[in-house]
């Protein structure tokens, strides 16, 4: 009877061990699996796949299936183009977006490179990484405001400006200047030869000038806001007029 029993618990024991050895190896076989698919996955994210296109990734391909090529314009700015003060939505960046899909081409994207605040210099200095990520066709400059409220040399607005469409075009996108005017704080002769910047610079490098981004807003109080400064939600709509106006030309 004990050799008996000794023999049933070797069995169960046998078994147990048998089972739990068996569930050992299906998880195994689970874990190699998802392992695989998660790496297939890195390595697919690990490739370079440009800022314009829009893409799916299939498990069973070792590459990305590239479904719609976007048409990128890229508009580097200050406050006048990130929206200071109102909803993204209702800017006149995400206006010309809308007006360009609905009247040009389905695939454009205007992507809004604007900081509240920033100058010449400092839009210089991140353009290089914006040209490399989202690789646009055209590029609208809208800097210098801060500059000279600021109160900076009207020579090194200028140089920042040249240096900047100067990069643009070496991308082999095509620049866009946005005019700038500012209140007479530091005289008639600072603000007149800081209003000159645009159209030279226009002239000299044979690039499309916008003469005066703020035209038929800036002169309506009930379109700005109550700094004096920004366009209210009002605005925007006379803003991406007056950008469209220009840039329609270019893509006709």
């Amino acid at each position: 009877m004990k050799y008996l029993l000794s023999l049933i618990a070797i069995l169960i024991i046998s078994l147990c061990i048998y089972v739990i050895y068996q569930d050992i190896g299906t998880h195994q076989q689970e874990l190699n699996v998802n392992t695989a698919n998660t790496q297939k996955i890195i390595d697919i994210s690990s490739n370079a796949i440009p800022d314009n296109t829009i893409t799916t990734v299939d498990l069973s391909s070792d590459q990305p299936i590239i479904k719609t090529k976007t048409r990128n314009i890229l508009v580097l700015g200050d406050s006048l183009t990130a929206g200071y003060g109102i909803v993204l939505e209702k800017s006149w960046v995400h206006l010309l977006e809308l007006d360009l899909r609905r009247n040009f081409d389905e695939s454009y994207r205007v992507i809004n490179a604007g900081i509240s605040g920033d100058t010449t210099g400092g839009g210089f200095a991140r353009l290089k990484q914006s040209l490399e990520q989202h690789r646009p066709e055209f590029v609208i400059v809208e800097l210098g405001g801060n500059d000279g409220l600021r109160g900076y040399p009207v020579k090194s607005i200028r140089e920042n400006l040249l240096k900047t469409i100067k990069m643009v075009k070496d991308s082999n996108a095509k620049p866009i200047l946005a005019g700038i005017q500012i209140p007479p704080n530091y005289g008639e002769r600072y603000t007149s030869s800081f209003a000159d910047i645009y159209p030279q610079l226009a002239e000299q490098e044979n690039i499309p000038l916008i003469p005066f981004i703020l035209d038929g807003v800036a002169l309506k109080e009930e379109w700005m806001q109550n700094d004096g400064i920004h366009p209210n939600e009002d605005g925007q709509e006379q803003i991406k007029d007056n950008v469209m106006g220009v840039l329609s030309e270019l893509l006709k």
